[in-house]
């Protein structure tokens, strides 16, 4: 199953970096790693530095997505960005956090977006 979760994430990531690309965005870096966690995508969008946590998703068995990132997950959400930050100099942005929610159909092993959304300000 960990395996299954790992490649439909993967698969939710890709997906999400072309709808935010064909969207304006520049994609600064995917997976960002740093003590605290790490962030999926990290782009630009409007002069404002986005710092975005994808939600892959084949049904709402156990909720909408943007569910998943709850208190503990904004918080080193929060404190990773912190990090990207002042790594790489970034503080003359406005930041925000958004979530991208990729709902996917999968069928023998392989999987097509159904519908993809992006919550802008998420928290």
């Amino acid at each position: 199953m960990e395996k299954y979760n790992k490649t439909i994430g993967n698969f939710g990531e890709e997906a999400a970096t072309k709808f935010l690309m064909e969207r304006g965005y520049k994609i600064l870096i995917r997976n960002y790693s740093c003590r605290f966690g790490e962030i999926d995508i990290i782009a630009i969008e409007d002069n404002c530095l986005v710092f975005i946590e994808v939600k892959t998703r084949t049904n709402l068995k156990y909720g909408a997505p943007e569910y998943a990132v709850n208190y503990w997950k904004q918080k080193h959400l929060l404190l990773s960005a912190s990090c990207y930050i002042e790594q790489y100099r970034m503080n003359n942005y406005f930041a925000r956090f958004d979530v991208v929610e990729v709902f996917v159909k999968s069928a023998d092993n392989s999987f097509d977006v159904e519908n993809i959304n992006i919550i802008k300000n998420a928290y």
